[in-house]
């Protein structure tokens, strides 16, 4: 079985390398159906790729692509929603996300399903894909990390929302959708851009961690159709994640309960997994 990337295929059989060996995280995060190690990618799991991953809607066509797909974990969480006949290609411009990446699809259930590149969204050449998800970089302003591979990972240092839109347009077929998680503050930025870029926005839920706090993300489904155009400024449904006590929220387990292992379930909250 084979893992690609753009400058090394990795061959991975009943022995593993030693090389494949030293990707071994301490930082494993375990799901239901599969293993994550995350130590050595350019952001490690969080909330907003496990929501991303479950959110997404699924429709008949089964090429995806995750861009910057860092550990892998969207891609795995999709991969395990779908199960078979599918096929998943995620990219990022990290090597130590790709290597991470490699090893984790290729422990996975489904590794002749999913193939890592090393390559930017702008280099890349796939196209006809049915759905395309991306937890982007997304601080517009702010100090950028003095560690340059994870401000990259949370600034529009290397990917701004314009360029994910237009490199997108031309590589979802006319049915396919796009999947992204936002930061709350930014959908006005995001529906102007849809807007002036003849996307239209499908479906939108806002996500806050607890009731008494303000909304912090916004995930949004897109569509190259502008007839469907709703707006992300008005509510249409929510996700909360903790009750006040701390448990585990019904919205969020509705969601993302299934992906989770059965011993997380039995903790407090998601805090203790990280």
């Amino acid at each position: 079985m084979f893992i690609n990337n753009s400058f090394t295929s990795y061959s991975f059989g009943q022995h593993k390398t030693t090389y494949m060996s030293n990707l071994i995280s301490e930082k494993i995060f375990r799901f239901s159906a599969f293993n994550v190690s995350h130590g050595n990618s350019s952001m490690p799991i969080g909330t907003d790729s496990i929501l991303l991953g479950c959110w997404s809607p699924l429709g008949p066509g089964k090429k995806i692509l995750d861009i910057g797909t860092g550990c892998g974990v969207i891609s795995l969480i999709l991969a395990n929603r779908i199960k078979k006949e599918f096929t998943i290609e995620a990219i990022d411009i990290d090597k130590n996300s790709i290597d991470e990446c490699n090893y984790n699809f290729s422990n996975s259930p489904w590794p002749q399903h999913l193939n890592v590149f090393h390559k930017s969204l702008q280099e890349w050449e796939g196209n006809g894909y049915d759905l395309i998800v991306c937890n982007p970089p997304f601080f517009n302003t702010g100090p950028h990390s003095p560690k340059k591979v994870r401000a990259q990972a949370r600034h529009q240092v290397s990917l701004t929302i314009e360029s994910l839109l237009f490199n997108c347009a031309k590589k979802l077929n006319k049915d396919g959708k796009l999947c992204l998680i936002l930061p709350f503050l930014e959908k006005e930025t995001l529906f102007s851009l849809a807007n002036k870029m003849e996307w239209g926005i499908e479906k939108c839920t806002w996500f806050r961690s607890y009731e008494t706090k303000p909304y912090k993300r916004i995930l949004v489904s897109l569509v190259k159709n502008t007839a469907t155009t709703i707006s992300p400024l008005e509510k249409q449904n929510s996700i909360t994640q903790y009750n006040k006590n701390g448990s585990w929220h019904e919205e969020y387990l509705a969601l993302a309960g299934f992906i989770h292992h059965p011993d997380s379930l039995n903790k407090n909250s998601l805090k203790e997994q990280f």
